[in-house]
């Protein structure tokens, strides 16, 4: 398909394979390599030449000049400034660009900036996690808009590999990035009073530290009581090894605007249900009582008592575990990524 070779644009080398953005970035590029060919994907890398326009428009000019389809998979932060370029370019190229959104933030920026509709209208595509980011963005007046959920290459348990921990104190994980605004300190505080007159819950902790967060987080760790330990950055394809065995995912977000946390799509595949905070679009992703449970976003008195209420009785929690393995089918690559393919396809024809 020489005509119709494909370049996908995102953060691919950051330095950080354990960050959802360049995750997605580089699972999509792949999921396409794998549909129409590896010498039909290019890649492109967005963060080597991201603070600066000369190198910016270098890469965007390359992408044009050598591609008949670019995927751009950016957060919505990018719309008014890296997809607004590529729709301008697109007036003298008149290529079929798309639009791969990582996170669920683009309503928010429609509220506050309608024009942002007309960059989005110019586009051929739009794939969104959420089901309702979709519905509402389509009710905003915006075009072509499509649910695509994030997805991920990687191993996937079966429910004779399932592990049931009878005895306490149960394992529970932190898997996202560590940072303020992902509820990460009252955590602790949550660990910390449920275990106040025993040991009731263990807390091990993956993920990078945000630069920002690094000087809070150095001063949280040395007072880590002996049942939390930080266990590093796990290997991004190899996250359901990791996870797998755990009691429960802690997933305290003070997020709203969540998508489709690839943290939580690893849980599934692992067998192992979620405990996590009320974000936008939680429900399209998590079914209360049946792949995870649910407490009010920043409300973390709420958070100890279901983690109480949990120790009492932990088969709530170990009666979800096929289920969230029947739930992880909707997140395989060939699933998933299937309307994206289709539409390049249906593109590709015309």
């Amino acid at each position: 398909m020489p005509k119709n070779r494909i370049c996908v644009i995102g953060n691919m080398d950051s330095g950080l394979l354990c960050e959802g953005q360049t995750v997605k970035t580089v699972e999509t590029a792949r999921l396409l390599a794998e549909t129409f060919g590896e010498e039909n994907v290019k890649r492109l890398s967005y963060h080597k030449v991201k603070d600066s326009r000369v190198g910016t428009m270098r890469l965007l000019l390359r992408a044009f000049f050598g591609a008949e389809h670019i995927v751009l998979v950016v957060f919505s932060a990018l719309v008014k400034t890296l997809v607004r370029v590529c729709v301008s370019l697109n007036r003298v190229f008149h290529r079929k660009l798309y639009y791969v959104l990582i996170g669920g933030s683009l309503g928010k920026m429609m509220r506050s900036s309608p024009k942002v509709a007309e960059t989005l209208n110019a586009m051929d595509g739009i794939f969104v996690e959420s089901g309702s980011l979709a519905d509402e963005l389509t009710a905003a007046g915006v075009r072509g808009v499509r649910q695509m959920s994030n997805f991920k290459h990687m191993r996937k348990f079966t429910e004779d590999d399932l592990d049931v921990q009878s005895d306490p104190p149960y394992k529970l994980i932190y898997f996202s990035r560590i940072s303020e605004r992902k509820g990460f300190v009252e955590m602790l505080d949550v660990v910390r009073a449920v275990n106040a007159d025993k040991v009731r819950y263990t807390l091990d902790i993956y993920g990078y530290v945000d630069p920002d967060f690094a000087a809070r987080y150095a001063e949280l760790e040395k007072d880590f009581p002996p049942e939390v330990r930080y266990m590093g950055v796990a290997d991004a394809w190899s996250t359901t090894e990791t996870i797998h065995g755990y009691f429960a995912q802690l997933f305290p977000t003070k997020c709203p605007t969540e998508g489709h946390p690839g943290s939580i799509i690893d849980s599934f595949y692992a067998g192992v249900p979620v405990i996590v905070s009320e974000w936008n679009f939680r429900r399209d992703m998590i079914r209360e009582g049946e792949t995870g449970l649910v407490f009010p976003m920043g409300d973390f008195d709420a958070m100890k008592r279901l983690l109480l209420k949990v120790y009492d009785d932990p088969s709530v929690v170990e009666r979800m575990r096929p289920l969230c393995l029947a739930e992880a089918e909707k997140y395989e690559p060939a699933a998933a990524g299937k309307p994206l393919i289709d539409l390049i396809r249906a593109k590709s024809e015309h």
